[in-house]
């Protein structure tokens, strides 16, 4: 018992130091979080996604040519973001002998690190507690699938930062510079726009905020200026590159993961909520079982009803600096539930929600114990104990997804490495740089492949977009004059076309849903594939949805 009131008196008086325990604990999170993915990710020299590799094609065209385009030289499209693939490009015009893996991991880490100040900054002017500022800027450190997109030389983690960089310059206190606070806010606003074009949403939401923090007109104008030069910049972009203000890429990627794309969007809502309760049972809390059990039900019932107590205990203490950042990670979920209802691989395009999740747990269980002695007073006595004792917990919570998050980033790349970036290396060995092979999965291909990529994603060519939603690739290819294919498959369809006597009839997956199936106009012959193996490849895929087991190269003979 005395040992007990000793913690809990120690605890009492700590907290008087709070911002010296919180800054001490989000470095130490922000160091663990970046070493389980540096190992993984530097042992491998790869990537966990072929799209990280379709953004090196686009830097490395945008260094050696001007041009941020797939095809060498020519304005195609490829990327959302108009910023990220000039941040590639300096990699390959100033530091050309350092990795591009090693590249976007220090860009990655940095932006993770501005993060984790800006969630400390804003729960400090909430005045927070310590517990409560460590949970909420050291947890997404810990949290394994966020610190997966260090790993994934993408522009996910630049968009947050810089979103929540001009949530911070705008809510700014009066200690700060007055005339810079809207510049600034404005500024980092239009280059989250510039880093994906979906935070323009963002922009009535900081005019609404403004006019409840009472911002002056002179306030209004200054930030309206740079965020209005960016978005101009990042519609002149995709103009440019797509040929439409929105990004080629949005066509494709809706074709790639919605799947019905007559379903309405109250059909389509629902498997993404459903994904979501997934992700956060099996890959942030570890426990991996089959989701029609009543457990798991119950599971993801009393986890969204601890979420929600969070969100209420941070509205109950107007934390208001905080439930703004809440509030942007909000709309942009929103967003999607309209634009395109998916999480995307490894939930990057909820890359903003995934940074509350475990916060808000350890926020929620700190008000249930609070309400709870406050019911029951006996347990007063221990409230801080059983404080720290929740938040502990939670962080343990955190830290076992982010062991497991270091293996499925091992995994993912050693996945990527074997079957893209290998199929795109046996190109450069055997094909003459002039032939000309289509593709659905083009980024490691067509990074190390040496060869022409036609693109059967949607991703770069606007041209070929309304022949991918008619199902009709293979005419698209005829008028190409194509001759080569490669298809991602799973194992059976892979195993089967190896073999001569079933490989005209068994079709499934991407060539069924391309409509590349051997026809009366066409015939493939099988030339060669790559597949990693199960214990490779599954994890990887149930949690981040990379890419399918194998990679087929066929040679077409057009009759």
């Amino acid at each position: 018992m005395r040992r007990a009131f000793a913690l809990s008196d120690f605890l009492f008086y700590f907290e008087r130091d709070k911002r010296s325990y919180a800054t001490c604990t989000v470095a130490i999170c922000l160091a663990i979080g970046a070493i389980a993915i540096i190992f993984p990710v530097l042992k491998n020299q790869g990537f966990p996604l072929d799209d990280s590799w379709i953004y090196q094609v686009i830097g490395r065209n945008a260094a050696r040519f001007g041009v941020p385009g797939f095809v060498p030289g020519v304005a195609t499209g490829g990327s959302s973001s108009t910023i990220w693939p000039w941040i590639i490009a300096i990699n390959y015009r100033v530091f050309p002998s350092l990795s591009p893996v090693v590249y976007l991991l220090s860009f990655n880490i940095l932006f993770s690190c501005v993060i984790a100040f800006v969630l400390f900054s804003m729960a400090v002017r909430d005045r927070l507690s310590s517990l409560e500022i460590a949970a909420l800027a050291a947890l997404p450190a810990i949290t394994g699938n966020f610190a997966w997109f260090l790993s994934i030389g993408m522009e996910h983690l630049m968009f947050i930062a810089t979103a929540f960089l001009a949530a911070y310059c705008w809510c700014s206190t009066s200690s700060d510079p007055a005339a810079a606070r809207p510049i600034l806010a404005g500024t980092f606003l239009g280059l989250s726009i510039a880093t994906r074009p979906e935070a323009l949403v963002f922009l009535p939401v900081f005019l609404g905020v403004g006019w409840w923090l009472v911002k002056s007109r002179r306030d209004v104008i200054s930030f309206l200026v740079p965020c209005l030069a960016f978005i101009t910049l990042v519609a002149l972009n995709n103009l440019w590159t797509s040929h439409s203000l929105m990004p080629v890429t949005f066509s494709g990627r809706k074709w790639a993961v919605i799947g019905d794309l007559h379903a309405g969007a109250f059909a389509l809502i629902i498997p993404l909520l459903g994904r979501w309760a997934l992700q956060i049972v099996n890959f942030f809390i570890g426990l991996e079982f089959a989701a029609g059990s009543i457990f798991y039900k119950l599971l993801v019932i009393s986890t969204c009803a601890v979420l929600l107590t969070g969100l209420f205990r941070l509205s109950r203490k107007r934390a208001w600096c905080t439930l703004f950042l809440l509030l942007l990670a909000a709309v942009n979920f929103l967003v999607y539930c309209v634009i395109m209802p998916v999480p995307g691989q490894g939930m990057r395009y909820q890359a903003m929600l995934v940074v509350f999740i475990f916060p808000l747990i350890a926020l929620g269980g700190l008000e249930i114990i609070e309400q709870l002695a406050a019911r029951f007073n006996q347990l007063s006595r221990f409230l801080n104990l059983f404080n720290a004792g929740m938040v502990s917990l939670v962080f343990v919570l955190a830290l076992s997804s982010l062991y497991s998050w270091s293996e499925i980033t091992d995994l993912g790349i050693k996945h990527i490495n074997g079957t893209e970036v290998r199929m795109g290396k046996w190109l450069n060995e055997n094909l003459p740089p002039s032939t000309r092979v289509a593709s659905y999965d083009i980024g490691g291909i067509g990074f190390f492949g040496g060869i022409q990529v036609v693109d059967l994603g949607g991703l770069t060519d606007p041209k070929f977009i309304p022949y991918l939603y008619s199902g009709r690739a293979a005419e698209f290819l005829r008028e190409q004059k194509v001759d080569w294919v490669v298809i991602s498959a799973g194992e059976a369809m892979r195993t089967a076309v190896m073999q001569s006597a079933s490989k005209s009839s068994y079709c499934d997956g991407m060539t069924e849903r391309l409509k590349l199936c051997d026809s009366a106009e066409m015939h493939k012959t099988y030339v060669v594939s790559f597949l990693t193996p199960s214990n490779v490849w599954e994890r990887g895929w149930r949690a981040t949805y990379h890419a399918d087991q194998a990679q087929v190269l066929y040679k077409i003979a057009w009759n």
